[in-house]
């Protein structure tokens, strides 16, 4: 399955993110806030394709 214009640049910013200059802003989490019927479990699990034995990666769900 692809991903949406929006959902690509999204993928992209975390990656970036997480890949950045740790020396000078180190990442220890990333938040993606997207809206209802965006597509974030797709997002997430190719967020996680791409990470892969790169680390842990934790999906929090609010549900209530």
């Amino acid at each position: 399955m692809g991903l949406r214009d929006y959902q690509a640049k999204a993928v992209e910013a975390v990656i970036r993110q997480w890949e950045g200059d740790e020396a000078v802003t180190p990442v220890t989490s990333t938040l993606v806030v997207a809206a209802t019927g965006t597509g974030k479990t797709v997002l997430a699990s190719h967020v996680a394709k791409q990470m892969l034995n790169k680390g842990r990666i934790m999906f929090l769900a609010h549900r209530e």
